[in-house]
């Protein structure tokens, strides 16, 4: 803090000087000239500590917030890139236990195999924010960056969400049977084609 008791705020280690004293008068500004420089802030930092995630989405009006607060930035591709990555990642590891809750249930052991259910409800949930949310950072569709030919048919996209939909549905009405297909079938070949697909699309960001 200066001696005048305004907060010090840094943005990628560059003082930013009449930063307000607020961290929502810190953030509108800090923002703005990220937006002008085409990058986008993914830490934020106040003396020392990382600003909780709630901060962060409706800033407290308290005044000064901190002493001293720095915050980073990234271009939006580098950071779509690793998301990425890491989706396409998790989702090859994923296909096995999609199998083993299809083996489950075929066995009849329906416990173990919603044990297991609720990672891949989370991997393909994560999956597909990370899929839209990266593309909304390169202004684009996902059905604009990853449909590499025009089809007449139904997007690459679409299809993920409507397989999505189907387990969805399977899952609220136990549908056992409907599960282990959708997991078995449908969601392996489509976990194959989006971790095809989100490793291609990290190449080319790179």
């Amino acid at each position: 803090m200066d001696d005048d008791g305004t907060v010090k705020v840094y943005l990628d280690n560059e003082l930013i000087p009449d930063a307000g004293d607020s961290l929502r008068d810190a953030l509108g500004i800090a923002v703005a000239k990220s937006d002008t420089a085409g990058r986008v802030i993914v830490e934020a930092v106040a003396d020392g500590v990382a600003v909780p995630g709630d901060h962060l989405a409706d800033p407290p009006e308290r005044a000064p917030y901190a002493g001293e607060l720095r915050l980073v930035s990234v271009e939006p591709r580098s950071l779509v890139r690793d998301a990425f990555q890491e989706a396409g990642k998790a989702l090859m590891e994923m296909r096995s236990t999609q199998r083993k809750i299809a083996e489950s249930i075929h066995a009849g052991d329906t416990a173990s195999a919603m044990n297991n259910l609720q990672d891949v409800v989370s991997t393909w949930s994560s999956t597909k924010t990370a899929t839209e949310d990266g593309c909304s950072l390169l202004g684009l569709s996902p059905d604009e960056f990853f449909s590499t030919e025009p089809t007449s048919g139904q997007s690459p996209f679409n299809c993920l969400l409507e397989c999505l939909g189907e387990l969805k549905r399977a899952v609220a009405t136990e549908d056992w049977p409907a599960i282990a297909d959708t997991l078995e079938f449908e969601l392996t070949e489509q976990a194959e084609d989006w971790s095809a697909k989100l490793e291609s699309a990290a190449a080319r960001l790179a």
